[in-house]
């Protein structure tokens, strides 16, 4: 039997209500206001009370409080927040965990890890959130040793369940110069200074350290590798490395309680794929790149983007004898790789989002496997035959990721689902602490690494999901995860993906990514 593959949804054991009670109390701390008056800095400070196990922020005018249990709880926390400016319209009541959603438990729980030790990886609720900070993701001077930038991984349950781990940096105000500030001012930033465990807390007005705020540099974009597993210590420096620190000692500490794994699915089917030399691959993309310029447009233009251009031009003379060259604009009559910000610098700078410009470019393959590509000029006949596709992507520019429609009309939507596929973290984990180097081999691929390997198909909740992981033998590991989509009939189109090997062997049609309906590239 195969091993059956994880997703990133997580189940728990049912949780003993009567122990948790025993342990803690728990409170709701709202204002009758749209949000508190002082921002985060009232969600920080009952934190700065010792029997406060734990903060989960919810919304912009409410939070949680978990603390050990005391019947002296209440008052100690009408104290941390009645000298709040708009403190006459907060309220401070105590909740039973009967009348609680089991994820805000488990989120509390997992945030009160913040006071586990550990030798490599700090752990620290601020702003109500959890997260995990690292010596080695520290960004210094090479001259002086001083601190600019923060790296860490925020840890959070989803409200559908899913386990979230996003990369947050933390700047040092040194370089607010290189900030933008539009949306919301400097001063409404809660600021922080980093703590003797090298982690951060929030800035008192005795503090005279240097403090830190959440936001990048502009352009910079900073990333954390999904996995390495070349050894333990690159495997523990990994998103799943600390992932996987986090729940075994979730698990640890509170298995009186309840404990969190990941969902598995055991129904599924591998999809095949052909593999064959590179070679030809090249020289064919060579031919088709050479009939026309190409330009690699640096929307960003600072350092770091410069240089990623200047590498790109690089790469493709020496892969493909490609003469590209850098432009600030869009080049009429050319290839043009556009290069720009991720979508949250847009919408904190209140600018116009490229990424939700959507370019109708379709692909045609035919049974032989040969394919093309054409951008529709929309004549009575072509309208008809794109026009349904078009107000697909039009009405649902966020989730759908794909469209394919067949040579009689039906159509399959290719959507996200924000799940996304896990390795067997904890076996691993365990293989390389035991200095297992032999994980990479044919049979442990299979054992441990099954949901990030391949192309895979399987059903659930009467839908048909798919992802593609690494295909080949090559695997030390993935710098992002395997994304999982959903396919959608739409409206009496009949189900494309039925019977998935037997389809892509005759070559009638293939899954096409969001990457082939859009000309730009999101650098940061």
């Amino acid at each position: 039997m195969s091993t059956p593959i994880k997703t990133n949804q997580i189940v728990y054991e049912k949780i003993n209500y009567s122990n948790f009670n025993k342990k803690y109390d728990v409170f709701v701390v709202k204002t009758k206001e749209k949000h508190f008056r002082t921002g985060a800095y009232i969600i920080d400070a009952p934190v700065l009370d010792k029997n406060v196990c734990a903060v989960q922020f919810e919304t912009g005018n409410r939070f949680y409080i978990m603390m050990y249990r005391n019947p002296d709880n209440k008052r100690r926390l009408h104290d941390a927040v009645s000298g709040a400016e708009g403190a006459e319209f907060i309220t401070v009541s105590r909740i039973t965990s009967s009348e609680l959603d089991d994820r805000i438990i488990l989120q509390l729980l997992l945030n009160s890890l913040a006071s586990v030790e550990n030798s490599e990886i700090s752990f620290n609720n601020i702003t109500g959130h959890f997260y995990c900070f690292r010596k080695d993701w520290i960004n210094k001077s090479k001259k002086d040793n001083t601190v600019f930038q923060i790296k860490c991984l925020e840890i959070g349950i989803s409200p559908d369940y899913r386990l979230q781990f996003d990369v947050r940096t933390f700047t040092s105000v040194r370089l607010k110069n290189k900030i933008k500030f539009d949306k919301k001012k400097f001063s409404e930033y809660p600021q922080y200074v980093m703590s003797a465990h090298k982690t951060l807390r929030r800035k008192l007005e005795t503090d005279t350290d240097i403090p830190f705020i959440m936001r990048q540099k502009d352009g910079e974009r900073n990333n954390i590798d999904f996995m390495d597993f070349r050894n333990i210590k690159v495997f523990e420096k990994s998103k799943i490395g600390v992932v996987s620190a986090v729940l075994l000692k979730f698990n640890e500490k509170f298995s009186d309680i309840t404990k969190i794994d990941f969902r598995s699915i055991s129904d599924y089917n591998p999809v095949t794929c052909m593999r064959h030399d590179r070679e030809p691959d090249i020289k064919f993309i060579n031919k088709k790149l050479q009939s026309q310029k190409i330009y690699i447009v640096d929307k960003i233009n600072d350092e770091y983007s410069t240089e990623f251009c200047t590498r790109l031009k690089e790469m493709l003379f020496k892969e493909y004898n490609i003469q590209a060259e850098i432009r600030k604009r869009i080049v009429k009559n050319g290839l043009n790789l556009c290069f720009i910000h991720n979508a949250e610098y847009y919408t904190e700078n209140n600018q116009k989002d490229p990424h939700k410009q959507i370019y109708y470019f379709f692909m045609t393959v035919r049974p032989d496997g040969t394919f093309e590509f054409d951008k529709p000029e929309f004549t009575m006949f072509e309208e008809s035959r794109y026009s349904e596709c078009i107000k697909i992507f039009e009405d649902n520019p966020e989730t759908v990721k794909g469209v394919i429609r067949d040579g009689y009309g039906n159509i399959n939507i290719i959507r996200d689902t924000h799940l996304v596929t896990m390795p067997e973290i904890f076996r691993i984990h365990q293989e390389l602490e035991n200095d297992n180097t032999a994980i990479k081999n044919e049979l442990k691929r299979e054992e441990l690494f099954p949901s990030v390997i391949n192309i895979k198909q399987f059903r659930l909740d009467d839908s048909i999901y798919y992802f593609a992981g690494i295909v080949g033998k090559s695997l030390d590991g993935m710098s992002t995860a395997v994304n999982i989509r959903r396919i959608e009939i739409y409206e009496d189109s009949e189900e494309l993906f039925s019977g998935f090997n037997k389809i892509t062997e005759k070559a009638e049609f293939f899954p096409v990514n969001s990457a082939f309906f859009l000309n730009y590239i999101c650098l940061s």
